[in-house]
C-alpha cells in the first residue's frame, strides 16, 4: 500500500497500536493528531523513536509520563525539564529514569506527592534529595522504616511519622533505635504483636497489659516474652478483666513450671 492508502484505511491510533511493524510505510508526522497520539507513539512505536520524535509536536502537558515509561533508554533525547509534566510524571521519572538522576532532579518541580517513589527507587541519592520538610511522610514513612534504618537520625520525625499505618514498620525494622522513636501514646497498638516478636529485648520499656493487643499479640508473647515476665505480673494477668490475657497467664505459668 502506499502511504495515501495507509492512512484512507486506518486512522491513526490503529496505525500506531496495530501497525507498527509497518511504521516506515505508513508514517506522516502531518497527519497525526499529536494530542491524541504521543502516548501511542511512545508505548508502541518504541523502536522508532528516532523517527517520529519531535518535542515541538510531542504532547508534554498531557503525555509526558508516557516518555519514561516506555522511552527510558532515549533519555538523554527527550529530555526537557522546563516543558516535562513534572505535576503528573514526577512518579514515572522517578521509577524508570533513577540512573538518570543527576540530570533531572529538581527539588523545586518535583511533585512531592510521588516522594515514595524516591525512597523506593532512588535509595542511592538519599542525601541528596531528602526533604523532611517536603516528603510525602503519610505515603512514605513505611518505605524509609522498611529501607532506610541506617539513615534513621537523618529522616526520623516524631511529628510527622505515620504511626496509625506504619507502627508495625519501625517495631520491625528500626529495633535498633527503639529509644529514639519509642513512643507509646503514638504507637498503634493494634500493631503490638510486632513489638513482642521485633524488640522482646525492650520488653520492660514497652509493656503495657491495658494497651497490648491481646488477640493478635498472645503467642508472640508466649513465642519471644515468655522469660521476660515475672511471675508476679502472670498473677495478676489471671485476674485481668480480658480473657485472652487469663488464657496467656494461664499458659505462661504452666510453661514457666515445667
Amino acid at each position: 500500500m502506499t502511504k495515501d492508502e495507509w492512512w484512507e484505511q486506518h486512522n491513526d491510533i490503529e496505525l500506531c497500536i496495530y501497525f507498527n511493524e509497518y511504521f516506515d510505510e505508513w508514517w506522516d508526522p502531518y497527519k497525526l493528531n499529536w494530542d491524541e497520539c504521543s502516548w501511542l507513539l511512545a508505548e508502541h512505536c518504541t523502536k522508532h523513536f528516532d523517527k517520529w520524535w519531535d518535542p515541538e509536536k510531542f504532547n508534554w502537558k498531557a503525555k509526558s509520563r508516557a516518555l519514561p515509561l516506555f522511552c527510558h533508554q532515549h533519555f538523554d533525547k527527550w529530555w526537557d525539564a522546563d516543558k516535562f509534566d513534572w505535576e503528573n510524571g514526577s512518579w514515572a521519572l522517578t521509577e524508570h529514569c533513577s540512573q538518570n538522576f543527576d540530570t533531572w532532579w529538581d527539588t523545586d518541580k518535583y511533585n512531592w506527592r510521588s516522594s515514595g517513589y524516591l525512597a523506593r527507587h532512588c535509595s542511592n541519592y538519599f542525601d541528596t534529595w531528602w526533604d523532611g520538610d517536603k516528603f510525602n511522610w503519610k505515603r512514605g514513612s513505611k518505605i524509609l522504616a522498611n529501607h532506610y534504618s541506617n539513615y534513621f537520625d537523618k529522616w526520623w520525625d516524631n511529628k510527622k511519622y505515620n504511626w496509625e499505618n506504619c507502627s508495625e514498620s519501625l517495631a520491625k525494622n528500626c529495633y535498633n533505635d527503639f529509644s529514639k522513636w519509642w513512643d507509646a501514646d503514638k504507637f498503634n497498638w493494634e500493631c503490638s504483636r510486632a513489638l513482642a516478636t521485633y524488640c522482646s529485648e525492650y520488653f520492660d520499656k514497652w509493656w503495657d497489659a491495658e494497651k497490648v493487643c491481646w488477640k493478635t499479640t498472645s503467642k508472640d508473647l508466649l513465642k519471644h516474652c515468655i522469660l521476660k515476665f515475672s511471675y508476679l505480673q502472670l498473677k495478676q494477668l489471671l485476674l485481668h478483666s480480658n480473657k485472652l490475657a487469663r488464657e496467656f497467664a494461664g499458659k505462661a505459668l504452666e510453661r514457666r513450671e515445667k
